[in-house]
């Protein structure tokens, strides 16, 4: 038996590529070489798969590449990481290295004036043209603050609430009814009760007891300050005709010479406003006052700088007829009316005395005072001062002729107890010694005002007077004829 033939390679690669009709041909050749039925059928499974993949097989081809693309992605370039921003929190930190300096602060922004709106012309008063342009200096610039000589009515210091907006308001309670405060507290409303606007009533100094009993009964409605002397009105620009300040939440005036109506227009307005973030600066004039009297280079208060290398002698017994103002500054010498003006007492010492007509006491200092006028002649001025109108004055004074009669010192008439308020006076007589540079130097009863207290005082005032090229004593005889802090004829 001839040994079969293995399958021709050849013929089985062509006919897996030429189909099944090879494959019969070939199944024919295979049966006529001897090759086996089973291994005939196995030959037709594994070409008929391959030719015929739908019909199941152990083998399928890769799928076709895609086409290429007609853009292609683009790889970025390789990019540096800015130093700056590398994250080196996990980094360890060299404990050697100096901390990094910190970022400056923001400067800070100067103090400005503050723009100020015309107001409507229905919220504007009738002022008189001299009491407008004493008030328009403030328009813009800080309130200024009060004054020494400002109390409220259980006399603790005045204060003025800040961050909040302020209408302030000139009261004369001894001329005319204070009602006008409880109208404008109702004309306010809710704005008033809101606690965000306050009203603060400012009484001129005038009949001091007679506006305080008046003004108790509007606590509810304002806050009450009086200025004893003046000196505040003077600076804001109030006078005798009723006047109003309107003042923002940054301390800045805003309005002036205002109706109601006016008012409760600017105050909604200023109400509405956003906070200010830049300082209100103060007003011109007042800056450079106080920048004169904080310099420690050349200052123009060469009296003060005197005052020092003067060395006034101080005084320990207790003051008890009277507010110890000693070694502080002199409320203005203010009174109603002159009897007896006296002359001019710039770079002098004054002595006030305190008195009234019906005081026993006082007739009898008489005598001493015209001594110590007599004494120390242009060095020292005698002053009497009086809460007496002039009619119980004159009265007094014809009564004990005996005694008023040798007066060789000037008196005037305090009626509305402008002084006497401000130095507190108890009891009578009281006495009290200012120096030329305006400063109490000595409080007490006339019977104690002797050579021992006079002397070391005249020889320290002159000397100031002279190292100060003339020294700047106040003169009460001066007359102003608009202001409460000079004397009023």
């Amino acid at each position: 038996m001839r040994e079969p033939r293995p399958p021709d390679r050849l013929a089985l690669g062509i006919g897996s590529r030429y189909g099944a009709g090879y494959h019969s041909s070939m199944l024919h050749r295979i049966h006529r070489s001897g090759v086996g039925f089973g291994m005939a059928c196995l030959f037709i499974a594994a070409t008929v798969a391959e030719a015929f993949p739908q019909y199941g097989g152990g083998y399928a081809p890769p799928p076709p590449a895609p086409p290429p693309s007609e853009n292609p992605p683009i790889t970025p370039p390789p990019t540096e990481v800015d130093p700056a921003d590398n994250d080196t929190a996990d980094q360890p930190s060299d404990p050697a290295a100096p901390p990094p300096p910190a970022a400056p602060a923001p400067p800070a922004q100067p103090p400005a004036r503050v723009n100020c709106a015309t107001p409507e012309k229905s919220w504007i008063t009738k002022l008189a043209a001299d009491d407008r342009a004493a008030l328009e200096p403030n328009l813009g610039y800080l309130l200024p603050p009060p004054t020494d000589g400002v109390r409220s009515l259980d006399n603790s210091p005045a204060a003025i609430p800040t961050g909040k907006i302020i209408v302030l308001q000139s009261v004369d309670a001894a001329a005319t009814s204070p009602t006008a405060l409880e109208k404008l507290a109702t004309a306010l409303g809710e704005l008033h009760t809101s606690g965000d606007v306050v009203i603060v009533a400012l009484q001129v100094p005038n009949k001091m007891d007679a506006a305080e009993k008046k003004l108790e009964k509007f606590q509810s409605k304002a806050t009450i300050l009086l200025d004893t002397d003046g000196v505040w009105c003077d600076t804001i620009g109030f006078y005798k005709k009723p006047a109003n300040l309107i003042v923002d939440r940054g301390g800045a005036v805003r309005y002036i010479g205002l109706t109601d109506k006016g008012v409760v227009g600017a105050v909604r307005l200023l109400a509405a406003e956003p906070d200010r973030t830049t300082p209100t600066a103060m007003r011109p004039d007042l800056a450079k006052a106080k920048s004169d009297a904080d310099a420690n280079g050349n200052r123009d208060d060469s009296a003060a700088d005197a005052a020092k290398n003067a060395q006034f002698p101080t005084f320990t017994v207790p003051v008890t007829n009277a507010i110890d103002l000693r070694g502080k500054p002199a409320p203005t010498l203010n009174v109603d009316t002159w009897i007896a003006k006296p002359d001019d007492t710039k770079g002098k010492v004054i002595v006030v005395d305190f008195f009234f007509t019906g005081c026993p006491p006082c007739r009898s200092a008489i005598p001493h005072m015209n001594e110590l006028a007599a004494h120390y002649g242009d060095e020292v001025a005698v002053v009497g001062v009086s809460f007496e109108n002039k009619s119980t004055f004159d009265a007094g004074r014809n009564r004990f002729r005996s005694d008023f009669d040798k007066v060789k010192y000037a008196i005037g008439l305090d009626t509305s107890r402008t002084m006497i308020n401000a130095f507190g006076v108890k009891s009578y007589p009281c006495i009290a010694v200012i120096s030329a540079d305006n400063v109490v130097r000595w409080q007490g009863h006339p019977s104690n005002l002797d050579e021992r207290v006079m002397d070391p005082i005249v020889a320290a005032n002159k000397a100031m007077v002279e190292s100060s090229g003339g020294g700047k004593g106040k003169d009460p005889s001066k007359k102003n004829q608009r202001g409460w802090a000079t004397s009023r004829s």
